[in-house]
């Protein structure tokens, strides 16, 4: 079984999101994984996406926390 991928979409001056990326290291001690930080700003589309629910996390793909 591969580790899982989580991909955390977030922005600057976000407190949030620097809450969920603390969560994701603590948990990340004891379980491996890989770990993508998005930030939503350098795209359009992905602001008008996720920009009013950030932070949102995928994992493998599935939308698993916001």
């Amino acid at each position: 079984m591969s580790a899982p991928h989580l991909v955390l979409y977030s922005k600057s001056d976000c407190s949030l999101c620097d809450e969920m990326k603390r969560v994701i290291e603590d948990v990340r001690v004891d379980c491996v994984c890989t770990l993508e930080v998005v930030d939503i700003e350098t795209d359009p589309a992905l602001m008008e996406r996720y920009g009013h629910e950030i932070p949102v996390l995928l994992i493998d793909g599935r939308k698993a926390f916001k």
